[in-house]
């Protein structure tokens, strides 16, 4: 009796390799004449202050700067996400883009991680290190940009697709 029902047919699952780490290289220097966080250079995640903040319109300004900035460094990250690409391309135009504005990257040294950028692909759930790992058509990666410029830090994140994606990945990503 159990060969007369007839099963939904499964939807086709993407087949690929699991997600391995690739080799980390070297951090990348940042100039003098660049402003530090306040955590730059120590490898530990800074106290938070408990005092609330009143901001004037001088540091309103400032932060809608260091935010401006960092949703054009996003926007030109995404145009290199392809296939074949590495995320360590990527940090290091990011890392480039991000210093030629005058700005720090604030993932750089922030609780000792040793990027510019955080880049998840695939299963990678947040705040991936960019590697040698090349990026595969069907893949998709976070991309999540944070800069310290004029003394506040600007932060977005966005999910790429990387080639064409099967549709339950594009759903995913969509919702």
């Amino acid at each position: 009796r159990a060969a007369e029902i007839q099963w939904p047919e499964q939807p086709r699952r993407r087949t690929r390799e699991p997600l391995r780490r690739g080799t980390v290289s070297p951090r990348l220097p940042v100039p003098d004449h660049i402003p530090l966080p306040p955590y730059a250079g120590t490898n530990r995640l800074p106290d938070v202050d408990p005092n609330r903040q009143l901001h004037d319109c001088e540091s309103i300004a400032r932060m809608r700067a260091a935010c401006e900035l960092t949703a054009r460094v996003l926007e030109y990250a995404g145009t290199l996400v392809k296939p074949l690409a590495t995320t360590d391309e990527i940090d290091r135009a990011v890392h480039q883009m991000i210093i030629d504005a005058g700005a720090y990257p604030s993932p750089l040294g922030y609780g000792g991680f040793p990027k510019s950028v955080c880049t998840s692909v695939n299963e990678c759930i947040c705040h991936g290190i960019p590697d040698s790992r090349v990026l595969q058509n069907g893949d998709i990666i976070n991309i999540d940009v944070t800069v310290y410029l004029n003394g506040y830090h600007g932060d977005t994140s966005r999910t790429y697709l990387c080639g064409e994606v099967d549709e339950s990945t594009m759903q995913l990503v969509k919702v």
